[in-house]
């Protein structure tokens, strides 16, 4: 391409007695002009053609920066940094590692957006300063970005419908629909009504047919959305939901076993498949490698929508197992539940008698909806009228909606109330494991002692 520096030179001009000197050119390929010419012959289809030079396309993407900085009115968010955020937010050590690894999966999605990144977790957790400062990364890169807080983003759009407004309900809302990177926060705090989630499904839709980068953070849990926008924030091969720390109720907070220093230390590394002679393996069929491999198969897919139950006497090593895939989750960012089934019986009847149905139903609703449960000690509770009932409506519900959910119990099958013992002898949805090993604990537990003496 010909600069048209060079054509301008080629034409003369008379410079008038006392005319100042010309400033000397601020792009070395344009001349300051902004454009190039295609050095093509004539006959060409491109020429006499302009497009645009480097520094101006530098310039054009500055502006829309600007622009779609000045429509984000962020206020003081506009400051949040990733440098900034603060790991010490986590009451707990779970707490902290799963801060962490939000951290890292915002950072890499901000380096090169693609796809949709949904935030979960209870308000303060750090949401929106993980989403705000993918944004902000994004506009320092001169590219586009927007953010939107949901409920005045529909509040704005109701406005637009005056005729007093600056600006037109059609460009508003197309702004919002085809912005390059979108960041929605607090995605269900808004007033709910026909219309506002019509206008929500609208713009959720068109970004997920265009597949369009998007950003999403919610303090709800993703079941409770309409169905629509639920199918598109839990589609797997789009959308990723990273839980940012903890769930909405506290209660479940306290409940979650990954808290606890020595579940956190489980891992499938740390697992001994064989802590026995392989003579003594042979002679009892003691089944751990198998077991390992079959658990190691079963967590590594992000989209598991199946059961499994393992079932073997006290100390062989089930909770070790699910711990360590709870704790893979985890590193990974994928929401997981771990929580002993009496412990949450009891945090049920303490929320349904004490601190009222409003905080019963949060966790009810959170431990029945959440992506994937681990139920530990299935089994060991009171076995009441109303302890059956309640475990049967949250894996009854799990087991319609084909939610992942894991389920360790020294019971056998023929033990388990027949509703739940049905649903876990479906074997196309359901696999049972005899875990056959002998307590692991009791073995350390007489080397221990003997080193005493």
């Amino acid at each position: 391409m010909e600069p048209i520096r060079d054509l301008l030179g080629q034409l003369r001009f008379n410079a008038t007695p006392g005319a100042s000197a010309p400033s000397a050119p601020s792009c070395p390929r344009c001349g300051g002009t902004g454009f190039l010419r295609y050095d093509v012959p004539y006959g060409d289809p491109r020429f006499g053609q302009l497009v645009p030079c480097g520094c101006k396309t530098q310039e054009i993407a500055a502006r829309r920066a600007d622009k779609y900085r000045e429509l984000s009115r962020m206020g003081l968010l506009a400051d949040k940094r990733f440098e900034t955020f603060r790991l010490d937010r986590g009451v707990s050590a779970f707490n902290r590692d799963a801060l962490q690894v939000a951290l890292r999966i915002a950072e890499r999605y901000a380096a090169a957006p693609q796809g949709w990144l949904v935030l979960t977790g209870p308000s303060g957790c750090g949401k929106s300063h993980l989403a705000a400062a993918i944004a902000n990364a994004i506009l320092a890169r001169n590219e586009g970005a927007l953010w939107v807080f949901v409920p005045d983003f529909l509040d704005h759009l109701r406005t637009t419908f005056s005729p007093s407004s600056d600006i037109s309900y059609d460009e508003l809302f197309a702004t919002v629909r085809d912005a390059p990177v979108l960041i929605l926060d607090d995605l269900g705090a808004h007033s709910s009504s026909p219309w506002a989630e019509e206008k929500l499904y609208q713009v959720l839709a068109h970004r997920y047919d265009a597949r369009l980068p998007t950003v999403i953070t919610t303090s709800r849990l993703i079941d409770s959305f309409e169905g629509r926008i639920r199918s598109r924030l839990l589609d797997g091969e789009l959308s990723r939901v990273v839980a940012v720390v903890g769930y909405a109720s506290e209660v479940v907070n306290r409940l979650m076993s990954l808290s606890y220093d020595l579940i956190r230390r489980m891992t499938f590394e740390n697992f001994n498949p064989q802590p026995y002679s392989e003579e003594e393996a042979r002679r009892h069929r003691y089944n751990l490698a198998q077991v390992l491999g079959i658990v190691q198969n079963y967590v590594r897919d992000a989209q598991q929508r199946k059961w499994l139950v393992l079932m073997g006497v006290h100390g062989c090593g089930k909770t070790h197992l699910t711990a360590a895939m709870a704790n893979e989750r985890l590193s990974r960012g994928l929401p997981t539940l771990f929580i002993n089934t009496p412990d949450l019986l009891d945090a049920l009847r303490a929320t349904f008698g004490g601190e009222g149905v409003g905080a019963y139903d949060k966790v009810f609703y959170e431990v029945r909806a959440t992506p994937f449960l681990i139920l530990d000690d299935f089994g060991a509770h009171s076995a009441t009228p109303w302890a059956k009932e309640k475990l049967y409506q949250i894996l009854n519900y799990r087991y319609n909606a084909q939610l992942a959910t894991v389920i360790t119990t020294n019971q056998t099958l023929e033990e388990i109330d027949p509703p739940l013992q049905s649903r876990m002898s479906d074997q196309e949805y359901c696999g049972v494991i005899a875990v056959l090993a002998p307590d692991y604990r009791k073995t350390r537990g007489a080397l221990w002692k003997l080193r005493q003496r």
